[in-house]
């Protein structure tokens, strides 16, 4: 009998382990995608304000572009474990902001990736109850 009661007190006790260690994981990976929301957000943001510098001033800047692309690219990292697609849209956004004259705006609009779809893909997932 107390043999019993000792396994029976171990299953429980690993079953409330294995229970706090699924809980902890989920708390790890809501924690994870919020890092990768804000990380996108933090590409869209700093996106907009520098579209909007610059059409003001006409000018380009270089600097500033290469950080933009590694926002983008940082939020393709990020997300590569939520969304594989939205990860690849993001890097090729990224990409476009390493060279943005060797895209077409067909290549953006075929490869989804204006800023405004990307803004509106964000904001979804803001949302999205996951």
């Amino acid at each position: 009998m107390i043999g019993k009661i000792k396994i029976a007190a171990t299953t429980v006790e690993k079953i409330t382990s294995l229970k706090n260690s699924f809980i902890q994981s989920r708390r790890d990976r809501n924690d994870e995608y919020d890092l990768a929301l804000t990380s996108l957000l933090a590409a869209i943001c700093e996106t907009k304000l520098y579209v909007a510098v610059s059409e003001r001033s006409g000018k380009a800047d270089l600097e500033r572009e290469a950080l933009i692309a590694h926002l983008w690219h940082k939020a393709a990292v990020a997300m590569r474990r939520f969304n594989a697609d939205l990860a690849q849209r993001l890097y090729l956004k990224g990409s476009y902001w390493t060279e943005p004259s060797s895209w077409t705006d067909t290549d953006v609009k075929n490869n989804k990736i204006s800023l405004d779809e990307m803004h509106e893909v964000c904001r979804q997932l803001l949302w999205d109850k996951k």
